[in-house]
């Protein structure tokens, strides 16, 4: 808290304050009480209160004894209070509403539909024009990474971007899938079984209709063409309409899109696959456990899921299966817990920011301040130990698929 006193009113603040530490080492969970004294004449005081917990912060703030104490030194001090809050901003003005995951997941996408309809624009010009023959060329190359013998794996460009990259979308798309099963609109059957029947729906029908017009025929084994919903454009779309559409709606139509996206993987592992390498699927299934026993056993280092996930993709691709479909199972696999609680969180924050605050008459500039960096660090550190590895992951990951991995994708594919 921070109080300008008037001019010749210090010495009558400084005793309200001494009376102020005898009634606060009666309050329920305080700890201590830090006065720093104006510098340089400019007649603020800073005062900082650190309590054991929130509840016994917020029943100070509410208390009779704070009332008496502000009413006391009104007519000592120049203008309001100012009280910081973890957030560092002030409680005057109202706090930022941090979007949540889904709202973060669809708003990237919808950032990121610009440069997805520009590379499918880009990509049909090209395919009717006279750079029609360029265009496929570019794609064809082939090229190897990792060991030739055995373990490596040989592709041209095209199956790189549909069979590697598109993984990692498809790993972002089960992440997402994971937190509203745990904590969204998907976290009972009831709650679900709405978006998942009307995704069966919007599979199965078209399938349907599709076999119906070409029985007998020779397309009729395309019918698994149909069941695939484009989650990206179908995200883009959803969003554009902004505020019109209810959260509701956009909670449905976001869980119907991705689950109709994995339908349509499913079918295309297990229906349009020619010869499933049933090792290498074993390998994938013994990896997969490798990372649910790491999870279990409370390892939350990225590295491990992100290399082992690699075997994983690897030994999917090697079975025969769709190779995309390993980031799904992968995304599976990632812990959603943090490495320590929210309680825990706020006391050590708070420590951090009052050594913060503390150290903020050391030295003028942060650059000299070296309490003050030591505090950001830990700050920086108890974040990282508060955000489960799941939401750290999605939120690193998403602006490299909506702007990277997806409109090269629409390029490499809509011509």
């Amino acid at each position: 808290m921070s109080k300008v006193v008037r001019l010749g009113q210090e010495a009558a603040f400084d005793a309200i304050l001494a009376r102020l530490a005898i009634a606060m080492a009666r309050a329920p969970g305080f700890v201590s009480q830090r006065t720093f004294r104006p510098v340089r004449n400019n007649r603020t005081y800073r005062v900082v209160f650190t309590f054991a917990s929130d509840p016994a912060l917020q029943a100070w703030l509410a208390s009779d004894v704070r009332q008496a104490w502000l009413a006391e030194i009104e007519p000592l001090v120049e203008r309001e209070s100012t009280l910081a809050n973890i957030s560092g901003t002030s409680q005057e003005r109202p706090l930022a509403l941090a979007m949540t995951p889904l709202e973060s997941f669809v708003r990237t996408s919808v950032s990121g539909i610009g440069l997805l309809l520009l590379g499918k624009v880009l990509a049909l010009i090209a395919a009717n024009s006279p750079l029609a023959g360029a265009y496929e060329r570019f794609w064809e190359p082939e090229f190897t990474i990792g060991v030739v013998d055995g373990f490596g794996v040989t592709a041209s460009f095209r199956h790189w971007v549909n069979d590697g990259l598109m993984a990692l979308f498809f790993f972002i798309v089960g992440l997402e899938i994971k937190r509203e099963v745990l904590v969204g609109e998907m976290r009972s059957p009831r709650q679900a079984a709405l978006p998942i029947s009307a995704a069966v729906g919007g599979a199965v029908v078209p399938a349907l209709i599709f076999l119906g017009l070409n029985l007998g025929g020779p397309a009729a084994n395309g019918w698994g063409i149909p069941m695939a919903t484009d989650t990206a454009f179908s995200l883009g779309v959803i969003s554009l309409l902004g505020t019109r559409v209810r959260p509701l709606l956009l909670v449905f139509l976001t869980a119907f899109a991705i689950v109709d996206d994995i339908l349509a993987v499913l079918v295309i592992a297990v229906f349009y696959t020619e010869q499933i390498n049933w090792i290498w699927l074993g390998i994938a299934v013994l990896l997969l456990g490798v990372l649910g026993l790491a999870n279990f056993a409370g390892f939350h280092g990225w590295p491990i899921y992100a290399f082992v996930g690699l075997a994983v993709w690897f030994a999917v691709y090697k079975s025969g299966v769709h190779a995309t479909f390993a980031g799904v199972l992968v995304a599976m696999t990632v812990p959603a817990r943090s490495w320590i609680n929210p309680s825990e969180f706020l006391i050590r924050a708070r420590q951090a920011i009052a050594d913060f605050e503390a150290a903020c008459f050391i030295a003028p500039s942060i650059l000299s301040n070296e309490p003050q960096q030591q505090a950001t660090q830990q700050l920086e550190k108890l974040c990282e130990d508060v955000e489960t590895p799941m939401t750290h992951l999605q939120h690193r990951l998403n602006p490299w698929v909506a702007y990277g991995i997806l409109p090269i994708f629409a390029f490499a594919n809509a011509g």
